[in-house]
């Protein structure tokens, strides 16, 4: 059996055989077992929501749910075991402080990356040690970026940043977000990461120092009878007027925890981060994080090169939802 027909079994239990193609279709004919499992993530069933068409609509029977039932169920997660780091050298040096323009992309969350990044340390996180980290050896490779690393000090861990953040709110699930760090987690070569952290005169601190998986996200967008001005991350101007949303949009993130309760001990993704912990040595725990502006630091305002949009942004830090450990 192939490793593309191994994962077939996944569309079938959500009754979804129909998109069995899409895991193909991404992927070249000549495909290597570690391209199938490291873009397996990529594949829209992981995003979907709600209850398995047919199915009665009851929490086991979420997509979500049910599509980490049969990861489980089916020893899938064993699969990941062929990734291998490709890249050679993971660290960009023009992504110094020094140099890097914050305006150079249009992309929010990636602003956001690049913001933290300036910030250096930030609360209950830790501090920031790059953003959008290759993984990637060759252009045709098609493997992404890791949004952020950091070293979290107090626990003496590597953190696999996994940043979710749109104006208009994230609606990626939990499964999706947990699949895709746990896919970069094992496409890095940590070793890298502990001589940056050499370099950087961190070296008194790395006896025995493992990793983490954080899923780093934000509570939602708000209105303006919500107060979105004192609470949305970024407050997006066009031509000197703040735009809001008409009403509070909270992200998917935040919803399946504290409105479904997926990470609850019974639930099948919580079992699924059980299980990733315990198939990884170096893996100690994974966070769930939301991302809150601190409130310790006024507005500052970047703007693009025409000066017709800009974002005022301030200085943040975390809350820590969920805390799953090995």
């Amino acid at each position: 059996m192939s490793i593309k027909e191994t994962f077939d079994v996944v569309f079938t239990d959500i009754n979804r055989e129909d998109k069995s193609s899409e895991l193909t279709n991404i992927l070249s004919k000549n495909c290597t077992k570690q391209d199938v499992v490291g873009n397996f993530y990529k594949t829209s069933i992981l995003n979907y929501r709600g209850y398995v068409t047919g199915e009665k609509k009851i929490k086991e029977n979420l997509y979500t749910e049910r599509i980490a039932r049969s990861i489980l169920d089916n020893d899938l997660l064993t699969a990941w075991n062929s990734l291998v780091p490709v890249r050679t050298n993971h660290f960009v040096p023009d992504h110094s402080k020094k140099c890097e323009c914050i305006i150079s992309t249009n992309r929010k969350e990636e602003i956001l990356a690049k913001l933290l990044y300036r910030q250096g340390d930030v609360v209950e996180l830790g501090t920031i040690l790059d953003y959008q980290t290759p993984l990637k050896n060759e252009m045709s490779d098609s493997y992404g970026k890791i949004d952020l690393l950091s070293y979290n000090e107090k626990d003496n861990l590597i953190s696999i940043v996994e940043l979710k953040y749109r104006p208009s709110v994230s609606d990626e699930t939990l499964l999706r977000c947990i699949l895709e760090a746990y896919t970069y987690y094992k496409l890095l070569a940590l070793n890298q990461v502990k001589q940056k952290l050499n370099d950087e005169n961190y070296q008194a601190t790395l006896n025995g120092t493992q990793a983490e998986l954080v899923i780093l996200f934000d509570k939602g967008t708000f209105s303006e009878d919500e107060n979105g001005y004192e609470r949305n991350l970024m407050v997006s101007l066009d031509d000197g007027k703040t735009r809001y949303p008409d009403k509070t949009i909270k992200t998917q993130q935040y919803k399946e925890i504290k409105g479904l309760g997926l990470l609850n001990e019974n639930t099948q993704l919580y079992k699924l981060c059980k299980a990733i912990l315990k198939q990884e040595e170096m893996l100690k725990q994974i966070r769930f994080l939301m991302l809150k502006r601190s409130g310790t630091q006024t507005a500052n305002r970047l703007r693009d090169k025409d000066d017709n949009d800009s974002v005022e942004y301030y200085e943040y830090c975390t809350e820590c939802l969920k805390i799953i450990k090995d």
